[in-house]
């Protein structure tokens, strides 16, 4: 499987229907929005750091124009390719995400717990001096001026274990709390059947636990050692243990919210012990019909976000703004996204063990 047949994984029409739906190529006789997908595409696979000047001199490769089958004299400048990337309809990028997502994730085989589907969530910062990127949280950190010398982008995204299939980008400062952006990406996000979200400790709010419960949003979580919640029932269980851990309690329970007060959402507490550490850790789901040591095993596959965000960054360049604009970082957020779920699927199919390995046997293709 080379580039060209990644690229024959997504049916022509999503190009031509996407164009004509969000008007992206209006007035633009050269820098169509495919050719764009293409350029950027190619330079995420082949750069090891993006830039606009490394674009045009992708634009300018015989590789190149064979990929987008433009005239062998086409030619273009870095900052056409700014103004373009800074200016074209985001919702051309997003469109194409979102298709090419579904498509992939109905094609092959993603990493599930029996009959569940595991819906990993999580978020990354991405950095930058305020002097360059004048939107964005503030981090605390003040210049001698006393003035936010940082200024950073929060991406929340949900991976399936193959697939990238819902991101939100966050900028204003009351995302900066995970309460606040996981829990909002998880709602937004269409769950098919038997669809489990596994996120870390982040988001912890008894109060959005209720709604997710009320919301039939079946999830799995650790929160912090406590003993602000009431137990309904205690749960009689065999002996249960992991390869890492040891099943210790189990009950039926009501939290309690930071002020105390019980919230009545029925919840289940799994009370573990690390065999290796002796930490106790609290495991909180809405999930009955599992064993406490699957629930357990269900929360480890939350690493695999992880592992994909350490890919994003060191492999894919993300934590390099290319654009400083905001319809700029959207479009390429969009794009690192739907070519890393190439090159996932790049990976299962040639069966490559490491990241490093399919991007540079992508690339030479």
């Amino acid at each position: 499987m080379k580039v060209l047949d990644l690229l024959a994984l997504i049916p022509a029409e999503y190009f031509d229907k996407i164009a004509e739906e969000t008007n992206v190529d209006f007035q633009v006789k050269k820098l169509n929005g495919k050719l764009i997908f293409n350029l950027l595409l190619m330079g995420i696979l082949e750069s090891e750091r993006l830039s606009l000047r490394v674009l045009e001199e992708l634009f300018n490769t015989p590789k190149f124009k064979l990929l987008s089958d433009i005239k062998d004299d086409s030619k273009t400048r870095h900052s056409s390719i700014r103004d373009r990337i800074t200016t074209i309809n985001q919702s051309y990028f997003e469109e194409l995400f979102y298709k090419i997502a579904d498509l992939l994730n109905r094609k092959y085989k993603r990493k599930d717990f029996g009959k569940y589907s595991v819906e990993r969530f999580d978020s990354t910062m991405v950095s930058l001096s305020s002097k360059l990127l004048n939107f964005g949280m503030q981090n605390g950190l003040k210049n001698k001026e006393g003035e936010h010398s940082i200024n950073q982008l929060k991406f929340t995204i949900g991976f399936n274990g193959l697939i990238p299939h819902k991101v939100k980008v966050y900028t204003e400062q009351k995302y900066l709390a995970e309460n606040d952006s996981l829990f909002e990406t998880i709602m937004e996000n269409e769950f098919e059947k038997n669809s489990i979200a596994v996120f870390d400790r982040g988001l912890n709010s008894r109060d959005k636990f209720k709604k997710m419960n009320d919301g039939n949003k079946l999830f799995v979580t650790r929160i912090n050692p406590t003993k602000n919640y009431k137990i309904v029932k205690t749960i009689t269980q065999d002996k249960q243990e992991t390869e890492t851990l040891k099943i210790e309690k189990e009950h039926k329970i009501y939290l309690k919210n930071a002020k105390s007060v019980l919230v009545k959402s029925e919840l289940r507490l799994i009370i573990a012990v690390s065999k290796d550490t002796k930490e106790m850790m609290y495991f909180i789901t809405n999930i009955d019909d599992l064993k406490a040591s699957e629930i357990t095993e269900i929360y480890k596959m939350r690493w695999d976000i992880e592992v994909f965000f350490r890919f994003l960054k060191q492999e894919l360049n993300f934590k390099h703004l290319v654009s400083r604009r905001q319809n700029g970082i959207l479009v390429m957020i969009y794009m690192t996204l739907v070519t890393a779920m190439l090159l996932m699927v790049y990976k299962q199919v040639n069966e490559i063990s490491g990241y490093k390995i399919a991007k540079l046997n992508l690339s030479m293709n």
